[in-house]
């Protein structure tokens, strides 16, 4: 069409030069007659009123092809526009499915399939630490604590008060966690009523710090489950720390440290709730073999590690 389009206007500018050429000829002509004169004139006059009409055809079919070029833009623009609406929603519709995924619909919180992505891509960030030269920061750049937390009793809320009632507290439970964490942590729902908080680059008195302060906050949280009924809560904590130590000679994995704080979780209930306890190593860790098994007990009579707790002496917790 666009070929055809170019052959007409080519041949429109042949036939006005022609005609041009015969008028100036005619003009030149010094011996012409009357006759002559008339005849090439009207010649002429045909000549150019066939160019003006051929012109204005060509005028026309510009003007429209010009009309349906601008509207095949615009067409096209809204196309454009309708396509990149519906990327920008399928986009975000895949967020949504990915953040639903890795997200407990109870409480909010990640679930532990998020943290299990999570523990791939932070191995990989904690092995560069490693294998570069040791310096100090390492120490807090290079150490993940983890925080396991349960509520006391929470199967006699449900008994007392209902479903309902138990998850209202496990979403206020959350909340209360989500509060005493930093931009850099995150908190999971471990299962049922039991969370487990994650803290990157900590130094080795957070464990205590962070313990404390859920302790409290939990104790003095008034839980509201309606209108009509309040109710006070108070949790279980234990905590290690990864690496445990910075010179090893047997070094436990992200899930062996996390099964020490489950251990050390399970000591501060056995203790009489309302506690936390920490799982810190004694200088003869470092010889830690792979034959000891990784019992929490036994690792304290052996002294490889002990225990912190928030009860007032050691001597009163219950292994």
């Amino acid at each position: 069409m666009k070929d055809a389009a170019n052959e007409n206007l080519k041949r429109v500018y042949r036939a006005e030069l022609a005609t041009e050429q015969a008028a100036k000829a005619l003009e030149a002509k010094e011996d012409r007659s009357f006759e002559e004169v008339r005849d090439g004139y009207s010649s002429l006059l045909k000549a150019y009123s066939k160019l003006l009409r051929e012109t204005m055809i060509m005028t026309r079919l510009s003007d429209r092809s010009q009309h349906k070029l601008i509207k095949l833009q615009e067409e096209l623009r809204h196309q454009n526009e309708v396509i990149k609406a519906k990327e920008g929603k399928l986009l975000e519709l895949n967020r949504q499915l990915m953040e639903a995924s890795v997200t407990d619909s109870l409480t909010g919180l990640k679930n532990r399939r998020f943290l299990t992505s999570f523990l791939t891509s932070e191995l990989e960030r904690l092995k560069r630490l490693y294998d570069r030269p040791y310096e100090k920061k390492d120490r807090v750049e290079g150490t993940l604590l983890f925080v396991l937390v349960d509520i006391d009793h929470f199967k006699r809320i449900n008994d007392a008060y209902g479903h309902p009632a138990g998850d209202e507290v496990l979403r206020q439970f959350a909340d209360i966690i989500e509060a005493c964490c930093r931009t850099s942590d995150f908190a999971v729902r471990w299962g049922g009523e039991e969370f487990l908080l994650v803290c990157r680059d900590s130094h080795r008195g957070l464990g205590r710090l962070m313990a404390e302060r859920l302790r409290e906050n939990v104790l003095n949280h008034v839980f509201k489950l309606n209108d009509h009924l309040e109710i006070h809560c108070t949790c279980s904590i234990g905590f290690s720390y990864f690496p445990v130590t910075y010179r090893e000679n047997r070094f436990l994995g992200l899930e062996e440290v996390v099964n020490l704080a489950d251990q050390a979780l399970y000591v501060a209930k056995k203790s009489g709730r309302n506690a936390w306890v920490g799982v810190i190593p004694n200088p003869s860790y470092a010889a830690l073999g792979d034959e000891v098994p990784l019992e929490l007990e036994m690792l304290r009579q052996l002294g490889y590690l002990d225990l912190i707790t928030s009860l007032e002496s050691p001597a009163q917790l219950v292994l």
